[in-house]
């Protein structure tokens, strides 16, 4: 693996990782999530640096499905992060208190929650859109050259446990009403153990990510090969 891929791959694992505890608030409390989500902004920010080639290649070339899902899939990540940015400015408690409230705060909040979980789902969605592309890069082989070793079948079948689980958390965590800003306060509740937390929102993201993956895997049988998968 080349330096500038393993500097990808690792930014990108980062920017899970504390988008993962982001989403933990009455875990971590204010002043860490508040922190951790400038460390966010800023692996996002190193992120598209690394990525501008693919910014400057939009005009260029064709566009096949998969392509226009993807750059959709793209800007709407881009979008959700802006809003998640800018609505925790006028709401911060702590590393931003001190810049006067430009907007009403329950607003702010409403928004910031809405930015956050389609940041969520959508990378999740993402990542399931180049999961055949990630495993062989991980295992530095390709799909089609070599039988599957263990290592590649556990890969492939454990998402889909951890999928099954990912649903039951969806609906307990309310996760669908905040994507839609339909929810009221009194069906927030504080998490008592990071365990739980935990496995409720790798499941979901798994959940995202196989509903994807599965969904090209189908798709392929109808004329797409693997490789564009």
């Amino acid at each position: 693996m080349n330096p500038k891929l393993a500097i990808r791959i690792g930014t990108d694992f980062a920017m899970f990782a504390v988008l993962f505890m982001l989403m933990g608030y009455s875990i971590t409390g204010n002043a860490i999530h508040e922190w951790m989500g400038i460390a966010l902004a800023v692996l996002f920010g190193i992120h598209i640096s690394l990525n501008f080639a693919w910014v400057k290649s939009i005009t260029k070339g064709r566009y096949t499905a998969k392509r226009t899902a993807g750059t959709v899939i793209n800007v709407l990540m881009f979008v959700a992060t802006i809003v998640t940015i800018v609505s925790a400015i006028p709401i911060s408690g702590t590393v931003f208190r001190f810049i006067p409230a430009f907007a009403d705060g329950m607003t702010m909040y409403r928004l910031h929650v809405l930015g956050a979980n389609w940041m969520y789902v959508l990378i999740a969605i993402h990542l399931g859109m180049q999961w055949s592309r990630f495993l062989n890069t991980l295992l530095n082989r390709q799909a089609t050259d070599r039988q599957p070793t263990i290592v590649w079948k556990i890969l492939c079948i454990s998402p889909i446990i951890f999928a099954a689980y990912g649903v039951f958390a969806l609906i307990n965590r309310g996760i669908l009403p905040k994507l839609i800003m339909y929810y009221s306060f009194d069906m927030w509740r504080g998490d008592t153990s990071f365990l739980m937390f935990f496995v409720d929102y790798i499941s979901i993201f798994i959940l995202f990510v196989a509903v994807t993956h599965y969904i090209l895997i189908l798709s392929s049988k109808k004329g797409t090969t693997i490789s564009d998968i």
